[in-house]
């Protein structure tokens, strides 16, 4: 069976567990998602905000939409612009700064169709916000 989900049917939700960030969940939220063997989202970042640093076991992606970002992943840095893809291994320390631009992403768990089962665990705000500079 296919699944079908739209963005502009979806309400923006937040989590201040999750930082700035607003998010809507296009699949991993129902019963009926169960179809699409993931869980996916978009995501919206205004500028000088932030998704804080965080690790989960389950692998994820992230597609750029709009904007720019810098993403920490581990000890790695990078820019992230309108078009690139990343890779996020599963159990990676990662976190995101919206530049000036801000940033709007698709973001997915490959063969997690709950997305309630993401284990999110983020570090501590005082010893864990991103360094940018």
């Amino acid at each position: 069976m296919t699944s079908i989900a739209s963005i502009a049917s979806q309400d923006w939700q937040t989590n201040p567990t999750f930082g700035d960030v607003k998010y809507k969940t296009l699949f991993g939220s129902d019963p009926q998602d169960a179809n699409a063997p993931m869980a996916m989202g978009h995501a919206r970042l205004e500028a000088g905000q932030e998704l804080g640093l965080h690790h989960h076991d389950d692998a994820e992606f992230y597609f750029c939409t709009r904007g720019s970002v810098m993403m920490r992943i581990n000890d790695t840095l990078s820019r992230v612009e309108v078009g690139m893809t990343i890779y996020i291994p599963g159990g990676a320390l990662h976190g995101v700064y919206a530049e000036e631009d801000g940033f709007e992403f698709l973001y997915g768990f490959p063969g997690q169709a709950d997305f309630s089962s993401a284990n999110y665990q983020f570090v501590d705000e005082k010893s864990g916000r991103l360094a940018y500079t």
